[in-house]
């Protein structure tokens, strides 16, 4: 019984990175904030709810994979798919925020929400 109570912690431990990571922990990509400086501010604030709309599309559909990972982990082993397009789509869209929100500032826009 210990023997199964050890393999049973060992496998969830290890299969903690193929669950997928958790939205608020995927870092941003790096954007450089000179694409959006020939913008208008009125334009910045127009592409920034843009990116706010993708975020959280894309939050979700991370949230989503990560439900499916953990179904995986009970039924196959313990093991889940991991991170996919989403994460990836949101690493991105992080960076595009925060490269338009630079760009604003240095613009002297003011952009609000999200």
């Amino acid at each position: 019984m210990k023997k199964l109570i050890t393999t049973t912690a060992a496998v969830a431990l290890l299969s903690g990175c193929a669950l997928g990571t958790p939205p608020m922990d995927i870092q941003p990509d790096p954007v450089d904030a000179s694409q959006y400086t020939g913008l208008s501010c009125d334009q910045m604030a127009d592409q920034y709810q843009q990116l706010q709309q993708d975020k959280r599309r894309y939050v979700d559909q991370q949230e989503d994979r990560r439900a499916m990972n953990r179904t995986m982990a009970l039924w196959i082993a313990g093991f889940g798919a991991g991170d996919g397009q989403a994460a990836k789509d949101l690493a991105r869209t992080k960076g595009e925020i925060q490269a338009i929100k630079q760009a604003a500032a240095d613009g002297g826009c003011e952009i609000t929400g999200g």
